[in-house]
């Protein structure tokens, strides 16, 4: 999940391109990008060939949709790692605690 990168400076559409197409270096499978910036990632992305893409205008809008992935993958049982990046003007805080719940409730604490 990365939200916009705020205080870069020029040319932002270009440096989130670029950040998209960075992920698959990395391994990413799937992006969920949040903010104005988005369609950016998502564009860098999917030239980078991640086909799984998301996006969100809010951090709240992506909420409810990483909790599914986490319980998705738990009855699937498969192993899931999720990065959580943003300045923190896109306000990602709320997805970091719905997955410590997400996590807690199906370990049954």
């Amino acid at each position: 999940m990365l939200g916009d990168m705020r205080e870069i400076g020029e040319p932002e559409a270009e440096k989130h391109v670029a950040l998209g197409e960075s992920l698959a270096a990395f391994g990413v499978t799937q992006l969920m990008a949040i903010g104005c910036h988005s369609a950016a990632m998502e564009r860098g992305a999917r030239q980078a060939k991640i086909a799984d893409v998301e996006i969100f205008a809010s951090a709240q809008e992506a909420v409810e949709r990483v909790v599914q992935n986490v319980q998705c993958a738990h009855a699937a049982r498969s192993d899931i790692v999720i990065l959580v990046k943003a300045s923190r003007a896109v306000g990602l805080e709320c997805v970091s605690t719905a997955l410590r719940e997400a996590f807690a409730a199906l370990k049954g604490e």
